[in-house]
C-alpha cells in the first residue's frame, strides 16, 4: 500500500511538473520539463516498469496545452521507452551502497537524456527539414546543464525519498525556485532580444545596427586598427510582395537572413 500511494505522489508531482515546462534559450523542442527529475528517480527507487508508465502517463499532460493527439502520443512513447531503456540499464547495480546509488542515478540520467534528445530531434529534424546533426548540437547546447542539473536533483530526491516521502517533498520548493528563475531569466531575454532584433527574420534592427557599431568602433580604436563597413541596399521587395504576395515576400526575407548567415 505504501508503495502505491508512494508512486501516485510522485505522478501528480510529474503530471504537474509537465504541465508548466521551463523554457530555455537555444533549444528547439519548446523548453524542458522536471517530469525528468521524477522519471529518474523513480526508475531508481521502483524499476524500469513504474519509471516508463510514469513518464508516459505524465506526458499525457500536455493534451492539457491544446497538442495534436499523435505528437503527444509519440512524446509518451518515446519517454516512457526512454524510461524503460534506463531502468534496464542500471538493473546491474546495487543501489544499496552510496557508490552505486551515485552510479545508477548518473547513467539514468544519462541513457534517458540521450534516448529522449534523439528521438525527439529527429521528429524535429524530419518535419522541419534541417540538418538533424546541426539540431542535435543545438539542442545538447541548450539543454544539456539544466539537465545536468535536474539530474542532480533526482539525486537528491532519491536519497530524500529512502529516508521519507515527507522530507522528499522539502525538494518542491527549490524545484519550484528553478523553474521560476529560468522562466523570469527567459521572458528578459526574450524582451532584449526582441527590442534589438527583426521579429521576422532574427536579423539586428536600427538600434542594434548602432549600439554594435559603437562597440566595434571602440574595438578598433583600443586596438588601433581598422573596420569596414558595408552597406547592401536591396531593391524591389515590394514589388515581391505586390506580384507573389506577402507570405513569398517573408520567405524571400528569411531567406536573405539564411545567406547572410551563410556567408559570414
Amino acid at each position: 500500500m505504501g508503495t502505491l500511494l508512494g508512486l501516485a505522489a510522485l505522478l501528480a508531482a510529474a503530471m504537474f511538473a509537465e504541465r508548466f515546462p521551463v523554457p530555455v534559450e537555444g533549444a528547439d523542442a519548446g523548453g524542458v520539463s522536471l517530469l525528468y527529475v521524477f522519471v529518474v528517480a523513480t526508475t531508481v527507487l521502483y524499476g524500469w516498469e513504474a519509471g516508463a508508465l510514469l513518464a508516459a502517463i505524465g506526458t499525457l499532460t500536455q493534451f492539457l496545452q491544446h497538442r495534436q493527439a499523435i505528437r503527444v502520443i509519440y512524446n509518451a512513447s518515446v519517454f516512457g521507452g526512454a524510461a524503460a531503456l534506463a531502468g534496464l540499464s542500471i538493473q546491474w547495480l546495487d543501489t544499496q551502497t552510496v557508490g552505486g546509488l551515485v552510479l545508477a542515478v548518473g547513467i539514468a540520467s544519462f541513457v534517458d537524456y540521450w534516448v529522449n534528445l534523439l528521438l525527439i530531434t529527429l521528429v524535429v529534424a524530419a518535419h522541419s527539414r534541417r540538418s538533424f546533426t546541426l539540431l542535435v548540437r543545438t539542442n545538447t547546447v541548450g539543454t544539456v546543464i539544466p539537465f545536468a542539473l535536474m539530474a542532480s536533483a533526482s539525486l537528491i530526491l532519491v536519497v530524500l525519498w529512502q529516508r521519507s516521502a515527507i522530507l522528499a517533498a522539502a525538494l518542491v520548493g527549490p524545484l519550484l525556485a528553478i523553474s521560476l528563475y529560468q522562466r523570469s531569466t527567459y521572458r528578459a531575454l526574450r524582451a532584449m532580444r526582441l527590442a534589438l532584433t527583426d521579429p521576422l527574420t532574427g536579423l539586428g534592427n536600427h538600434r542594434h545596427f548602432h549600439e554594435r557599431l559603437q562597440r566595434e568602433l571602440v574595438a578598433a580604436e583600443e586596438a588601433n586598427g581598422f573596420l569596414s563597413l558595408c552597406l547592401v541596399d536591396l531593391d524591389d521587395f515590394k514589388h515581391v510582395n505586390d506580384v507573389h504576395g506577402h507570405p513569398a515576400g517573408d520567405r524571400s526575407s528569411v531567406g536573405g537572413r539564411s545567406a547572410n548567415a551563410a556567408g559570414r
